[in-house]
């Protein structure tokens, strides 16, 4: 962007066309970069591709340097601004009355935005919530996984994950930890040291280094850690509970292989 920015402010008098030459002539020269790639870097390249993480974009040259100039002066603005014509004047809130530098571009404007941003974001504490749509047509009960997969592919939610997987997938206060899960045993530790001893004494299925003590949380890597947990944490709060609901599982197992077996038609559509 600074480049077009460059090339606007020094190509002048020119139409649309070599200006658009000359702005992709700077960028085969200046711009050496493995996300960058021009396929033709001949006199008649007219596009380049930006290989963003959740896939590559080619973008056309074709009038960009029109495009990033904004002509429209202050004068103007506060012509449109003096309007007797309430929807007219609020379109442009901003005060230019003292304002004699020229128009920014395009490319500055998002370029600001960006900034301010991630100037918000570092500020705070971010939480995102993906939505997946399962279909287009707002149907219930219809699954369609080469949408799915799009969607989940230009997400980056694999590369979340895989980020995830690599620390710790569970972390949380080592009280309100000991608390919950400290009543697997008839002895509740007192610490994360005397937890996971204890806990190899119960169970095999957990090794012993899925566990990291900070200073005020304990971290868990796998999450599968966290499943094993509930589970023995069931079979002493409620060992009777913790049977029939495991019997009603194997049950309703039983259930859809015979419904499957039978060619019974899926409650569920899925393609």
């Amino acid at each position: 962007m600074r480049v077009l920015d460059d090339v606007c402010k020094t190509v002048h008098a020119v139409d649309s066309a070599t200006a658009d030459t000359k702005f992709i002539e700077k960028l085969i020269h200046q711009i050496q970069h493995p996300h960058f790639v021009v396929s033709n870097t001949g006199s008649s390249a007219d596009e380049f591709t930006i290989k963003h993480y959740a896939g590559d974009v080619t973008y056309s040259i074709e009038e960009f340097c029109f495009k990033n100039n904004d002509n429209l002066y202050a004068s103007i603005v506060c012509c449109l601004q003096s309007s007797t014509y309430s929807f007219i004047a609020g379109l442009f809130p901003e005060d230019m009355m003292d304002n004699k530098q020229a128009p920014t571009t395009a490319s500055f404007k998002i370029r600001q935005s960006a900034n301010y941003l991630v100037q918000r974001l570092s500020s705070c504490t971010p939480h995102y919530i993906r939505c997946i749509k399962p279909n287009d047509k707002k149907q219930a009960m219809s699954f369609v996984s080469s949408r799915v997969e799009h969607q989940v592919k230009y997400l980056g939610l694999l590369e979340n994950v895989k980020v995830k997987r690599s620390g710790f997938a569970y972390r949380h206060y080592k009280n309100v930890f000991l608390d919950r899960f400290g009543k697997i045993f008839d002895q509740p530790p007192r610490g994360v040291p005397e937890f996971v001893e204890a806990l190899m004494r119960v169970t095999k299925d957990i090794p012993a280094d899925e566990f990291e003590e900070g200073k005020t949380k304990i971290f868990v890597k796998n999450p599968e850690t966290i499943f094993v947990l509930e589970d023995l944490l069931m079979q002493k709060i409620d060992p009777v509970g913790y049977k029939q609901r495991v019997q009603a599982y194997k049950e309703n197992q039983k259930l859809a292989q015979a419904k499957h077996s039978h060619g019974l038609k899926p409650k569920c559509l899925i393609q």
